[in-house]
């Protein structure tokens, strides 16, 4: 862990900005207080505070003006919401106010509660509806895992694959802290829960994969993710335990609140200014500080399509209306809140984690691909589900398909436990494995009607030729797609991928009947789970202004934090996500009640 401290120095607000002149919304331009002199933050015409969260936005062309990072094809950021102070009902004291409850806020407060702080979570969801996204926590070294029988993972071979997984375009205090606590993270958790959780839980990719050299084209995997099951043990139901023991110590939940303000004094954060869905408003009370807790922006068709270019560029292509590629997440409140407190976007490529493709039915799998017009075109092995996706996308438009033959078993054996791996029968991946062998034979009855796995249609046949005819290939892409294999097998003989460089353990030909192809479709872009960008910090997950100076008070983790993932998500431990969302809130939580 970074333990260095900050050096403030000269903050770049102009003025000082008092909590009356802040409640009274006397952030025009020209009164010197918030957002005034910060890069890609200047105000706009004040907006209420309800309609400033809300995702409308404008044409570039209609605005004209064009600020780098945060007014793409949409003004995404909008203006900060006016306060009346006449709405505020009541107001909450805290040392801490954390904006969000979910996987990284509910780990933060009670790590915060823990250390004796006063924490108020503002959660915009309703107590009923109250939950948390995943069921897998990718972590290094917990003595959990290492009684389950995970890998012992080194440190350092861990953060050398993240950065090159990453293009070097990540955080490495953050990188470096995650690896050195994530394990001690773990065992905190399972410490809170009861014993009927912890035992129901398994280790993802347990029994390993018995061919599995430990790498594939570069690039490392470990078996190190806990994975929660079934309903009263999964994982929601694990962090309503911590929760509960946050609330133990102190902590509270203000539920169907929305922060829709951050309070800033002397350039401080000093609070928050939360709504409920009935329009009335709370003023929670920091004196240590905020953390921005408030997860991701998939939710946000608007800033989705502003912030990720290549997301863009794929919807465009398909003539698709933006307003429909909507993700599982969050509705961008934090990244927005940390932007008006002076905060600003980490830079693109921005990442996201994408609609897994893989080899439809297969899963994650590196047997050999093919697009509409019969082509094998990449190298299958290359990153696992989450670089399939990206190539599978640039595919001419249309069906792209998985082949596999009667040892697909055994190829299984092959490959890395990454998420969406068909697994070797151990706990959590054998419902996976399962799957396929109890329905691989529903498929070959089928026919050329094809039957749905995991919702890929899926072929069988006895020969290709037939399988050929049951995709619908036809005269040339038919020949094409005949030869290509042809030429596949030839080089899984020869031991060297020419074309696309696949590592020779996986160049296993496509021989023995029967043969399956399984069809996933490129023709339409769907988003998957969550954006993964979130605001600059620094080591400690304190948001930077746009002179990369930390903001006094303002801290933002999980989701809302930017520096973890850059280009696309990537699984080196399953559940990777949500084990940098649990560490690092904890981390931050510790952080701040410290001070």
């Amino acid at each position: 862990m970074d333990n260095r401290e900050n050096t403030m120095g000269t903050h770049s607000m102009e003025k000082a900005c008092t909590r009356r002149s802040f409640l009274a919304g006397s952030l025009a331009a020209g009164a010197g207080c918030a957002l005034v002199g910060l890069t890609g933050c200047a105000p706009q015409k004040s907006a209420p505070a309800g309609g400033a969260m809300a995702a409308t936005g404008e044409a570039a062309a209609a605005n004209g003006t064009v600020e780098a990072g945060y007014l793409t094809y949409f003004d995404w950021l909008g203006a900060p919401p006016e306060i009346d102070e006449t709405a505020i009902t009541d107001t909450v004291e805290a040392d801490i106010v954390v904006i969000g409850g979910g996987n990284s806020g509910v780990c933060a407060t009670l790590a915060a509660a823990e250390a004796g702080a006063r924490v108020a979570v503002v959660e915009a969801q309703t107590e009923a509806d109250y939950t948390f996204f995943g069921h897998d926590i990718g972590h290094l070294n917990s003595a959990w895992a290492r009684e389950h029988g995970g890998d012992a993972i080194d440190e350092i071979e861990f953060i050398q694959d993240w950065a090159r997984r990453n293009m070097n375009r990540t955080n490495p205090l953050l990188v470096r802290q995650f690896a050195s606590r994530s394990g001690a993270t773990l065992d905190w958790i399972l410490d809170h829960l009861d014993s009927a959780i912890v035992e129901n839980c398994g280790i993802f990719g347990v029994p390993k994969p018995t061919a599995y050299p430990g790498e594939i084209s570069g690039y490392k995997c470990w078996s190190s993710a806990i994975h929660f099951q079934d309903e009263g043990t999964d994982w929601p139901d694990a962090a309503k335990a911590l929760k509960a023991a946050a609330e133990a110590l102190g902590a509270t939940w203000t539920f169907d609140c929305r922060a829709v303000k951050i309070v800033m004094e002397d350039g401080r954060a000093t609070g928050v200014v939360g709504q409920t869905s009935e329009g009335s408003q709370r003023l929670f009370t920091a004196t240590k500080g905020v953390i921005i807790a408030a997860g991701d922006y998939s939710g946000n068709p608007e800033m989705v399509f502003a912030l990720n270019d290549e997301y863009r560029d794929f919807v465009q292509a398909r003539g698709q209306d933006y307003t429909e590629i909507v993700g599982n997440g969050r509705a961008g409140d934090g990244q927005r809140l940390g932007c008006w407190a002076g905060g600003r976007m980490e830079p693109g490529p921005r990442a996201s984690m994408g609609r897994a493709m893989g080899a439809g039915a297969f899963g994650g799998i590196a047997v050999p691909q093919f697009n509409r017009d019969g082509n094998r075109f990449m190298n299958e092995g290359m990153l696992g589900v989450w670089g399939n996706f990206f190539q599978v996308m640039r595919q001419p438009k249309g069906i792209v398909f998985g082949v596999a033959d009667a040892n697909w078993k055994d190829y299984v054996q092959k490959n890395a436990p990454e998420h969406v791996y068909p697994g070797t029968g151990g706990f959590h991946d054998g419902g996976f494995l399962q799957s396929l062998e109890e329905e691989l034979p529903q498929v070959m009855a089928a026919g050329a009607e094809g039957h749905k796995i995991r919702g890929c249609v899926t072929y069988g046949a006895d020969t290709l030729e037939e399988l050929a005819g049951y995709l619908g290939l036809e005269d040339e892409v038919r020949e094409t797609f005949l030869a290509e294999v042809t030429r596949y097998n030839e080089l899984c003989a020869k031991g060297v991928d020419e074309d696309f460089g696949k590592d020779s353990f996986l160049m296993d030909p496509i021989a023995t009947p029967p043969f399956y192809a399984s069809c996933i479709d490129s023709s339409e872009f769907k988003l998957g789970l969550v954006e993964l960008s979130g605001l600059v910090t620094d080591g400690n997950q304190q948001v930077l202004d746009g002179d990369d100076r930390p903001i006094p008070g303002l801290y933002a983790t999980g989701n809302s934090c930017g520096g973890r993932f850059a280009l696309q998500y990537c699984t080196p431990i399953a559940g990777i996500s949500i084990g940098w969302a649990t560490t690092m809130g904890k981390i931050v939580g510790e952080t701040v009640a410290a001070l």
